[in-house]
């Protein structure tokens, strides 16, 4: 047999091959053989609109379509923030609020925001990508977020403003954009200790620091 998710493949007696309901390597559900030209994603972005287009905006609210189309190249820490976004309950609040007005759905953004954030630790800026690309994906036409990506750390550093006139424009901050570096690399991967870590060791090189 073989995962469809993580590409495992194992023997097994053909009379016992209906009793395999989960891969004994990921733990995912096992599918049906899937069909010719089924699709697969290593984009998160992508693979939500995906199966919005595909399935309907319903089948958002369930992990089954993401894992079935998630490519093996997708990176655990992509795969790790979207279910951080199932298990702190951030989808069921977009999820209850499909059909309310613009107010109330930038609330609920807000609020799946916080849910991510306070359960897992993970970073605002992450947090806010991954709520936007599900109501990217729920056509809530929500202003897409500047400054991180679910995908890798940010391009560039923003600008920041000194209001006294002894701080260093030395190497300050080429130190402090290399720890950050690290850091989004880190919780690209989903290590978040080490990425808690070096996060830590930015803001004690500069306590002000915005991102």
């Amino acid at each position: 047999m073989k995962c469809g998710n993580c590409g495992s493949e194992w023997n097994v007696d053909a009379s016992k091959s209906s009793s395999f309901t989960v891969c004994p390597v990921c733990q995912e559900k096992l599918t049906n053989e899937k069909k010719s030209g089924w699709q697969f994603f290593d984009n998160t972005e992508e693979l939500l609109a995906f199966i919005a287009a595909e399935y309907g905006n319903d089948a958002l609210f369930q992990r089954k379509h993401f894992s079935d189309h998630s490519s093996p190249t997708l990176t655990e820490g992509q795969k790790n923030l979207i279910k951080y976004a199932y298990q702190s309950g951030a989808v069921k609040i977009l999820e209850d609020n499909m059909t309310s007005d613009q107010a109330r759905q930038e609330t609920a953004v807000k609020q799946a925001v916080g849910k991510i954030v306070d359960k897992h630790h993970t970073a605002e800026e992450v947090a806010k990508r991954v709520v936007w690309e599900l109501t990217n994906a729920l056509g809530w036409g929500m202003a897409k977020p500047q400054g991180s990506t679910a995908q890798k750390p940010p391009d560039s550093t923003p600008t920041k403003t000194t209001t006294t006139a002894t701080t260093p424009a030395s190497t300050s901050d080429s130190e402090t954009d290399k720890l950050m570096t690290r850091a989004w690399l880190f919780a690209e991967d989903g290590d978040w200790d080490d990425a808690t870590t070096y996060f830590n060791r930015v803001l004690d090189t500069e306590p002000t620091y915005a991102m």
